[in-house]
């Protein structure tokens, strides 16, 4: 497959046709799985940063203690409670896949700057790799900077799904999204600056009772 036939239109349709819903859910059921897909998108679009830790926590445990199971179950390893190495197993898969998300955000977020380099700019190989490394070490070292709205991506793109599954037009599931999520990303720079701002503020005022004592 050429390079430039993995476009964001092809990204897409691979998100959407890669998900697998549970089966044998009652159609109550599933709607209410949806339901609480859209408010995990939804919260990852207000709440990047808080709920990215914790969605990703509990994606460690789950896999870390799932991994752990299966190790446990293939090996036949009876010495320790399965109960116990289980929980060793989500905490260190917790650890591993937060520490490891900081890269693979980066890594995404490179290849997202080499697609659009080379299909809606039209830049050569060379070029393209060299503003996806750019874009990679960008993202790395800005990491706190933008986690939330890399989550809110993520949150988008799962409010999308959630929305089409409820049987919403991609239209209007698309426009809804795309609303929620620039809402959602400007009040998260807004209480940011916010922050940063009554940080300067206590800092002077800190700095003026300093000066006075002396």
């Amino acid at each position: 497959m050429p390079v430039t036939a993995i476009t964001l239109q092809y990204l897409k349709n691979l998100f959407l046709s890669a998900i697998a819903v549970p089966t044998g859910l009652t159609a109550l059921e599933t709607q209410l799985l949806f339901v609480a897909l859209l408010a995990i998108g939804i919260a990852l679009m207000f709440r990047g940063n808080k709920s990215w830790k914790v969605v990703f926590t509990a994606a460690g445990l789950y896999l870390g203690g799932y991994f752990s199971y299966n190790i446990v179950k293939y090996l036949g390893y009876t010495s320790l409670p399965i109960l116990i190495v289980i929980a060793i197993g989500a905490i260190i898969g917790a650890i591993v896949l937060t520490l490891a998300i900081r890269i693979g955000l980066s890594l995404g977020f490179a290849y997202l700057i080499y697609l659009i380099s080379i299909d809606y700019i039209g830049l050569t190989l060379y070029y393209a790799i060299g503003a996806a490394v750019v874009g990679f070490a960008i993202a790395y070292v800005l990491y706190k900077e933008f986690v939330h709205v890399i989550s809110g991506i993520v949150g988008a793109a799962a409010g999308y799904y959630a929305l089409i599954k409820l049987g919403i037009t991609s239209l209007i599931a698309e426009s809804l999204v795309a609303f929620l999520y620039v809402v959602g990303v400007t009040l998260q720079e807004w209480e940011k600056r916010r922050r940063k701002n009554l940080g300067r503020e206590v800092r002077r005022e800190k700095e003026e009772e300093k000066a006075l004592k002396s």
